[in-house]
């Protein structure tokens, strides 16, 4: 079985696959964006769906850092029960330490079941904090267990300190009894996303090694125990990696490392597992498609699927031509437009840590009012977007702002996060002319490369990418010419691999609105339309 592959697209990373009757399913990572993990569904592994949006609760994301949010969620499902599971971290701080540490982290992680996909799901059950990546594997004896990766601090040792399990009390779902570390991962490092699943007797443990980056890589190792001693193949360590010279790819990360990588998508890993039949199961992992001449991959870690087939010997296998040409499918050309008719976001929608439009903006006679919040660089700021999906696109709006001064802005914004984005925002000069600027942060350094006046009255914004570069421009409602800036800047930017010192998320298109003199002035955008056009495409 074939896949045009990545089959989400855009920034949906971590995807965790889980089967129930004919349907499949398939979570994916949000991180600071709200509401939090996306559910998609499909009958036929080609035609994806988002379903449902999990964490909807108001304020548990407002004050988490740059990446962090909910990381890695899990979905499986009870047999023995009829309940879905979903467990996931919220990471509420990481940070840089000494000798090339990782530091701290705040990782907290959680439980909710549910009988529907659709909700409700019950209130969340703290389950740990002693690292991130959860999940549950429900043995056929009806136990369940809880298995996470371990985080060790200390600088100079191990920060990935390989998996640990812990059975689940069948009541309340809190973990008890001892917790066993059951795996230091493989000679590839970097141990994170445990899960298990149980074949014939066998127990599998599926680890994401590498870091999630071009090392990135799926290993394998099983056990007759679930406790092991597990142990891997020849082909299993690793099972699936875009990564062919190991040590050529290290030197070469922050330079161009493809030429030491297979061709196609890049960063393969993170995988998942669910059954079709006896002999043929399917994997999901994360997948990037790299800026051939920078290897950055703005569009963020996608989600894309294989084909699993088991042998004689009870390890599964890839076809070879799967593992060495992981080829990204052609790019569909697509049009999506939100006109703001209905008093709720658009389901393609996403806000930043919380949803503001309950009490700072709403829809209404077909706009999007937002009121002015906090800086662009602020992490309470009032914005919403959408994922872009293909690395040429085009992005317009229209917004009706009046400005009285330079602390007064509204706009349209290419973000990969507050320290990287670039800003198409309507404001006033000094001399309090009304102007059209493009704000650019750079590592969290901020510039105003331009600068023009504009006409009174609504105004219509323009972002355009060509695959590398984005041109900016801006017109009147009622002028048929646009007027282009001079200055272009580079959409790989606005990705993990520029973002020092890490990140995890991925590129949106999104509105804003910031008053920092008085919080109170209101935008209202008319709509937001993004194109999105394949290689084969002229935009």
């Amino acid at each position: 079985m074939r896949f045009n592959n990545p089959v989400i697209r855009g920034f949906n990373p971590d995807p965790c696959l889980c089967r129930h009757g004919d349907m499949f399913y398939i979570a994916t990572s949000t991180f600071e964006w709200f509401p939090g993990i996306q559910i998609f569904e499909s009958r036929n592994l080609h035609d994806w769906k988002l379903a449902a949006r999990l964490i909807a609760e108001g304020g548990i994301l407002d004050h988490v850092p740059e990446s962090g949010g909910i990381w890695a969620p899990d979905l499986s499902y009870n047999e023995k029960e009829g309940r879905f599971y979903i467990v996931y971290t919220i990471v509420n701080q990481f940070e840089k330490a000494a000798q090339n540490a990782q530091g701290f982290k705040d990782t907290h992680n959680y439980l909710i079941t549910s009988q529907s996909i659709h909700g409700p799901w019950t209130e969340p059950v703290y389950l740990n904090s002693s690292g991130f990546d959860p999940s549950v594997f429900h043995d056929d004896d009806g136990k369940s267990y809880i298995l996470n990766m371990l985080w060790n601090y200390r600088p100079g040792e191990n920060n990935f300190d390989g998996v640990v399990i812990q059975k689940l009390n069948a009541e309340t779902k809190i973990p008890e009894g001892p917790v066993t570390k059951i795996s230091e991962g493989t000679y590839i490092g970097t141990t994170e996303g445990p899960r298990l699943y149980k074949r014939n007797g066998w127990y599998y443990l599926v680890l994401a090694e590498g870091g999630t980056s071009y090392l990135h890589s799926v290993t394998i190792a099983r056990s007759r125990s679930i406790l092991g001693p597990y142990e891997t193949a020849e082909h299993t360590a690793p099972f699936l990696s875009q990564a062919k010279d190991r040590m050529a790819v290290k030197a070469s990360i922050s330079s161009n490392p493809l030429g030491f990588c297979h061709s196609g998508l890049q960063k393969a890993g993170h995988a998942s597992f669910c059954p079709v039949d006896e002999r043929k199961w399917l994997m999901a992992f994360l997948s990037s498609r790299p800026e051939q001449y920078s290897a950055r991959c703005p569009l963020g870690r996608e989600t894309s699927l294989a084909t699993v087939y088991w042998g004689e010997d009870d390890w599964p296998h890839l076809d070879d031509d799967m593992i060495y040409n992981l080829t990204g499918g052609k790019a569909a050309c697509s049009t999506w437009q939100e006109d703001f008719d209905n008093k709720t976001a658009g389901e393609e929608l996403q806000f930043l840590r919380r949803n503001f439009l309950d009490d700072n903006a709403f829809c209404k006679q077909g706009f999007l009012a937002i009121k002015g919040g906090e800086s662009p660089a602020s992490r309470n700021q009032k914005i919403i977007g959408k994922r872009i999906t293909e690395m040429r696109w085009i992005a317009e709006t229209s917004v009706i702002f009046d400005p009285t001064c330079y602390q007064e802005m509204a706009g349209m914004v290419v973000r990969y996060n507050e320290s990287n984005q670039y800003y198409l925002a309507i404001s006033t000069n000094h001399e309090g002319e009304k102007t059209v600027s493009l704000n650019c942060f750079l590592q969290r350094q901020y510039s105003m490369p331009d600068e023009q006046k504009c006409p009174d009255g609504p105004v219509c914004l323009k972002a355009e990418c060509d695959g590398r570069l984005i041109t900016f421009s801006f017109k009147g409602l009622d002028e048929r010419v646009w007027h282009t800036l001079d200055t272009k800047l580079d959409f790989t930017c606005l990705s993990d691999d520029f973002y020092k010192p890490i990140g995890f998320t991925g590129s949106f298109i999104c509105l804003t609105c910031n008053d920092l003199r008085s919080q109170s002035k209101y935008a209202f955008f008319d709509y937001l339309r993004l194109s999105c056009f394949s290689d084969e495409k002229e935009a």
